[in-house]
């Protein structure tokens, strides 16, 4: 077991700002520079995660060494599902001779499918008959069996190749490591090997990486490669680990509980495991082996949900032990999975019971990677939408100039508009567009919106043609009575 990587704020700041300016360049063309907050998210994690900071001998990561394990049948099946569903959906883009063997290829899917179950041998499980009219008998080779299906020697060579890849990957070798390191949870589901979750950077809790690195418990474990790479949302000069497999685990302040978040893009009990065996030279505590026994019941009848039974007798609620932090953006697999029960390990000789149960706050307030203030964010957002309209200003469709925070004026089914074009409309025109003599809405009036919206100094876009955003434009320009007809048009 080693330590690594020593950097300090300072040398931390310019790396973190230019991954999130990065990230964000896919919405809008942050420059990293203007990213002033990352100071404050940055000391904010330094402080709240001190403690792990000296059990890493003041280091950010800690490897365990390098391990190998055998795939489980979970995996081999997430893996064979990728490979076919190559083959399937993607002909010209995979193989592009595929274009010409679409019903041969089909056909091989059919043999792989037949013989699933035993893919990684590389031997057939029972007889099958080839488009050649070959019979392939059982425990033939699979990878050989594939110019039965071709008559291009080319195309079953590239096939071969890509299904030996996929039974190599039988057993996984990497190194197991535990980190506090902000580039680790920026990439925590950032990756070559094909997997995401919801926190990719483009995923739709990207902002609670920040949540889980300023937070006072959460700490990351993951199987790496051999090489640092260039990650899918990280710039070219910042290349940093690959993660092939990641868990988050979460221990409170005293550490007397480690919770094992859920694992990705497999579960495996042995990487669980090495991830227990790490836990007592680095906190110097033995700990109870993972358990995911809850009590679901008392005194005959059923519980609300999960309650955790502590040696004393005590009984606590899972969502009493375990709390999300206001306004934390992350998804909290411990609470709120619909396909994960939580493993947990106890600290040996403690005496758990209603004065001393070990809590823990996951997750940490939304700080703003521009302004450097705590606010609400959006979940897949770093910056706030103040600073969002600083950075970049939006265009008015209908004068094309830039518009301030102060005059911005957003409308559904038109979007950002600034006051000067917003108060220049001519609500007699709307009004006859729209409404009917009796002050309601008639939808078969629509096209006559779509043409008053697009004949507006000829603004590019389309209208959202809905009573929403109708009724949203109407009750900015004037009262209409509250009978605009619902539904989509």
């Amino acid at each position: 077991m080693k330590f690594i990587h020593q950097e300090t704020n300072e040398e931390l700041i310019p790396l973190v700002q230019q991954i999130i300016a990065y990230r964000e360049k896919e919405l809008k063309p942050y420059d990293s520079e203007k990213l002033k907050g990352i100071s404050n998210i940055l000391t904010e994690w330094r402080t709240n995660k001190n403690k792990f900071f000296k059990a890493f001998n003041n280091h950010l990561i800690c490897e365990y060494g390098e391990i190998s394990i055998k795939l489980e049948n979970e995996q081999k099946a997430a893996l064979i599902k990728e490979f076919l569903s190559s083959l399937e959906d993607a002909w010209a883009d995979t193989f592009p001779e595929f274009t010409d063997y679409e019903d041969e290829a089909q056909d091989l899917i059919d043999f792989l499918t037949s013989n699933e179950e035993v893919l990684f041998s590389n031997k057939t499980s029972r007889d099958f008959e080839a488009p050649d009219g070959t019979i392939i008998s059982a425990e033939s080779k699979i990878s050989k069996s594939f110019k039965h299906f071709f008559d291009n020697p080319e195309l079953v060579r590239q096939l071969q190749d890509k299904f030996s890849l996929l039974i190599q990957q039988d057993k996984m070798t990497g190194t197991l490591c535990m980190s506090i390191h902000p580039l680790d949870f920026l990439s925590s589901s950032e990756n070559t090997y094909k997997w995401r979750s919801c926190h990719a950077l483009n995923g739709e809790y990207a902002g609670g990486n920040v949540s889980y690195m300023m937070d006072k418990c959460t700490v990351m474990f993951y199987l790496k490669g051999a090489e640092d790479t260039k990650l899918p949302r990280f710039p070219e000069n910042i290349p940093w680990n690959n993660k092939k497999w990641r868990m988050l685990a979460f221990i409170s302040n005293n550490n007397t509980i480690v919770w094992a978040g859920r694992q990705y893009p497999f579960t495996s009990d042995e990487l669980l495991k090495h991830c227990h065996d790490m836990l007592v030279p680095i906190f110097h505590e033995f700990f109870t082996p993972w358990s995911d026994k809850y009590e679901y019941s008392f005194n005959g009848k059923p519980l609300s949900e999960p309650f955790i039974y502590a040696d004393s007798g005590f009984l606590m609620a899972k969502h009493q032990l375990i709390k999300d932090a206001p306004g934390a953006a992350h998804f909290n697999d411990l609470l709120y999975s619909s396909c994960y029960t939580p493993k947990y390990a106890i600290r040996e000789n403690t005496l758990i019971s209603s004065n001393f149960f070990p809590r823990i706050k996951v997750g940490h307030t939304p700080i703003c990677a521009c302004c450097g203030e705590e606010k609400s964010l959006r979940t897949n957002v770093f910056i706030c939408s103040d600073c969002e309209i600083i950075l970049n200003p939006p265009i008015c469709p209908c004068c094309h100039k830039e518009i301030d925070k102060e005059n911005l004026v957003y409308v559904l089914g038109i979007g950002n508009m600034c006051k000067d074009c917003f108060n220049s409309v001519d609500h007699e025109q709307i009004k006859k567009a729209l409404i009917n003599e009796d002050g309601t809405y008639n939808p078969e009036n629509i096209e006559s919106f779509e043409n008053f919206v697009t004949s507006m100094n000829d603004m590019s876009f389309t209208a959202h043609t809905s009573a929403e955003a109708i009724r949203d434009l109407l009750s900015r320009l004037y009262d209409v009575e509250n009978n605009i007809v619902e539904g989509e048009f």
